[in-house]
C-alpha cells in the first residue's frame, strides 16, 4: 500500500475528542491540523484535514515540505483545545501519528481525547478554528444553537446530530481551559 512512497508523508492513527470515543456506531469524525515546532520555533502548519469516523486519516498528509527531525506538534480540532506532543521524531517515508498514546508512535489505541469546548471562530482556515480558550463565548454558542439538528454541526460536541444539553455540560465542564502553547 505505501511501497510507492517517496518524500515524508503522515497518517493519523487516532484522533479522538472528549465524548466520543468510538465504538461501532459512534462518530469520531475530526476537522483539525497540525503544526510543527523545533526549539519553539513554527517549522510547518497542514491545511486542514478531515478524519474518518474512527479518527482516523490514511490517505496521507504531505509532509514534504518537513525536513526528517524531532518535533512538537500540535494537533487542534475544530471544537477542541490544541494538544502539544513533545519530542515526535518524524522520518523521510511514513509516519504514523497516534494522538491516543503520549508517544504518537505507538500503534495501539490509548486513552488520551483532545479536550473540548472551544468552538468560537467560523470559516475554513487555521486561523478560525477558535481561540485556544474555553470561555463564556463557547458556551453561549452552543446555547444558541440548542436544539438544532444536522450532520457535523460546530457547536454539536458530541456528534450525535443533536444540539442539547449534554453539548452545553461538555463546554461547561472545561469552562476556562486552555490550549497547548
Amino acid at each position: 500500500f505505501w511501497g510507492d512512497v517517496t518524500g515524508t508523508v503522515g497518517k493519523i492513527h487516532w484522533l479522538v475528542q472528549e465524548l466520543r470515543n468510538y465504538t461501532s456506531g459512534s462518530n469520531d469524525k475530526m476537522i483539525f491540523f497540525l503544526k510543527f515546532k523545533q526549539n519553539g520555533n513554527l517549522i510547518y502548519t497542514t491545511s486542514l484535514i478531515t478524519s474518518d469516523i474512527d479518527g482516523t486519516y490514511d490517505a496521507g498528509i504531505d509532509l514534504s515540505n518537513l525536513p526528517a527531525g524531532t518535533y512538537d506538534i500540535y494537533v487542534k480540532g475544530f471544537q477542541t483545545l490544541t494538544k502539544k506532543y513533545s519530542n515526535v521524531n518524524i522520518v523521510n517515508g511514513e509516519n504514523i501519528l497516534n494522538f491516543t498514546q503520549t508517544d504518537p508512535s505507538n500503534l495501539t489505541k490509548g486513552s488520551i481525547n483532545l479536550t473540548v469546548g472551544d468552538i468560537d471562530g467560523a470559516g475554513t482556515s487555521t486561523a478560525s478554528l477558535g481561540d485556544d480558550l474555553v470561555n463564556s463565548l463557547d458556551v453561549t454558542l452552543v446555547l444558541g444553537q440548542n436544539s438544532n439538528t444536522g450532520t457535523f454541526l460546530r457547536t454539536d460536541i458530541n456528534q450525535d446530530t443533536l444540539v442539547n444539553s449534554l453539548d452545553t455540560t461538555a463546554v461547561l465542564l472545561n469552562i476556562n481551559k486552555v490550549g497547548d502553547n
